[in-house]
């Protein structure tokens, strides 16, 4: 059993990038000629998708994909349907994709206006949960345990990103409406904006009871702001949704905002476009855009064996395709020339303790990397905290030996709780 709770974290020195520190102006991005909507599937065995090839959608469409309420997507653009295929992402997630080839002069679907007059969970939940920002299903799916506290996160949680701090600074209006319409549609009072150090004050008057943490990385990550939020301990391992808390992207906020304002179901994402040189600039895409197109929108050459990232360098994942699209919590893309790369090896831990002096949980991280490489994952719950972990990547950067210890610890929780699903399906 972990003991370790999320209190007594030391922090890093990692500024977090500022809006004012990237390059140029917010880039955007026209709707390409080809979309590709991605939307998880819940449960095993194939999906049967209830969209077919050669159908027609209109701009702001709901599209049910598949028999599970939570199943669909709203379409950025009117156009035709190309195909409807499912794809398999990282550890094992399911997602039918449907391909859109697009029609600027479709006329746009009015069925979310109409919903709108009233701020219900009926319709946040079924228009409004692959947002920009994407709202986490705790909040619509009425959890087992009842949500009392909704955490609004503007803090950015990857190094080089600027995207919640950008959102914060830009769409204050947006924001305290969505705020507004968050109250309304769930009964929650209790509202918590959690920002940057020196931007609070920008936030008054919202409705809500904000706190500032400090503008370093990784303050930004849940387990962190929890603590610094509502100063209560998390018992590692513990879903946050079992204390009542709900932890919201603030772009999701803002975009619900946008929502009832406008009438229409927002579908442009925006996020932090990291190039092979480091510089960073702001980006808006529609949801569904190929990651190449924006790469070539943004005059980013991509080569042979050069790494596409969707995220920032310390928590985010290599991207399998340039098809790959943009999905509504991409808060991210970072470019690596294939000169550049970060080296992974398989050397052994030398014991240097680097890894635990950084660590924020004070994790023995040379010790539970031992087990992780041997598989010996139970072992490295109940003996080195492994649930104690932020997964914040901290360790990986650090490790003199350059061992990928970062994705060993997100496949070890991922591997417990697919066992822990076996066996539960089999009692």
């Amino acid at each position: 059993m972990t003991k370790k709770a999320f209190f007594g974290f030391t922090k890093s020195q990692f500024p977090l990038l500022r809006p004012t520190q990237t390059t140029g102006p917010l880039l955007t991005i026209d709707t390409p000629r080809h979309l590709s909507l991605y939307c998880e599937v819940p449960g095993e065995g194939e999906a049967t998708p209830l969209p077919q090839k050669g159908d027609g959608v209109a701009p702001g469409q709901r599209l049910q994909l598949a028999e599970a309420p939570t199943a669909y997507a709203i379409a950025p653009a009117g156009g035709t349907i190309n195909a409807v295929t499912t794809v398999t992402g990282d550890f094992g997630r399911r997602y039918l994709q449907v391909d859109i080839e697009t029609d600027a002069a479709a006329d746009p679907d009015d069925q979310f206006a109409g919903a709108a007059e009233a701020a219900t969970t009926d319709t946040i939940t079924g228009y409004l949960q692959n947002i920009p920002g994407k709202l986490p299903l705790s909040l619509l799916k009425g959890a087992d345990h009842p949500i009392t506290t909704i955490i609004i996160s503007g803090v950015d949680q990857d190094v080089m990103t600027a995207t919640r701090q950008y959102i914060v600074q830009e769409r204050a209006e947006a924001i305290e409406k969505g705020v507004g319409v968050l109250k309304s549609a769930t009964g929650i009072e209790d509202v918590v904006l959690v920002v940057a150090r020196d931007t609070l004050q920008s936030m008054a008057g919202m409705g809500v009871r904000g706190v500032s943490v400090d503008n370093v990385y990784p303050a930004g990550l849940p387990e962190l702001m929890i603590p610094a939020a509502l100063g209560v301990e998390i018992p590692a391992g513990t879903p946050f949704e079992e204390m009542g808390i709900c932890i919201i992207s603030i772009e999701a906020v803002a975009a619900i905002g946008q929502a009832f304002m406008e009438k229409r179901v927002p579908t442009r994402k925006t996020f932090s476009l990291i190039d092979k040189s480091g510089d960073v600039r702001l980006v808006e895409a529609v949801i569904g855009t190929p990651i190449g197109d924006v790469l070539a929108a943004a005059g980013i050459e991509v080569g042979d064996n050069d790494r596409i990232v969707v995220g920032g360098p310390m928590r985010g994942s290599a991207a399998w395709s340039l098809a790959a699209p943009v999905m509504a919590d991409t808060d991210a893309l970072m470019v690596q020339d294939r000169a550049n790369l970060p080296v992974i090896s398989n050397y052994p831990c030398i014991n240097c303790g680097d890894c635990i002096g950084i660590c924020p949980a004070r994790i023995q991280v040379h010790m539970l990397v031992r087990f992780l490489e041997a598989g010996q994952y139970q072992e490295a719950v109940d003996e080195y905290d492994l649930f104690s972990c932020v997964e914040c990547g901290l360790c990986s950067y650090y490790c003199v030996a350059q061992i990928p210890i970062f994705q060993y610890i997100r496949l070890a929780k991922h591997e417990i709780a697919r066992i822990q699903q076996m066996e539960e399906a089999n009692v």
